[in-house]
């Protein structure tokens, strides 16, 4: 079969389910995300800001209500080691989303990968985030 379709990140290219695009509402992208990329929580910079560890960060979609950071940051350490990880709840669809920086690149990159992978029963969404962590925020 032929390869998977790369998607368009910028200088770089990942391969995986792409993001929502920008045909869909804003409403139905940030039903995707769990938060709008456009104005998100202060813990993300917005979507158009320049972050090197943009290339380094993803957006877990669909996971189980009973997860938790650790069961996350579990998962995805075969990826590569996680530097940072937030987990929040999605009210519109009853999930939980996660946002997950690794440490290099090959991490997220891997992660990607694995979309569709289950956690638990549920399979989970993994695609490149719009949005990089904001880690002065964090430290606060």
């Amino acid at each position: 079969p032929p390869p998977p379709e790369p998607v368009n990140s910028g200088p770089l290219m990942l391969t995986g389910p792409a993001a929502p695009t920008p045909e869909l509402t804003p409403e139905q992208v940030t039903s995707f995300y769990g938060f709008s990329p456009t104005e998100p929580p202060d813990f993300l910079y917005p979507a158009d800001h320049q972050s090197t560890a943009l290339v380094r960060t993803v957006h877990v979609s669909n996971l189980p209500t009973h997860v938790h950071s650790g069961h996350v940051k579990g998962h995805f350490s075969r990826c590569g080691a996680v530097n940072h990880i937030i987990l929040g709840d999605n009210p519109v669809n009853g999930t939980k989303w996660a946002v997950l920086e690794f440490i290099e690149l090959g991490g997220a990159v891997a992660a990607v990968g694995i979309s569709g992978q289950p956690i638990g029963n549920t399979p989970i969404g993994v695609t490149k985030c719009p949005c990089a962590l904001n880690k002065e925020v964090l430290k606060a």
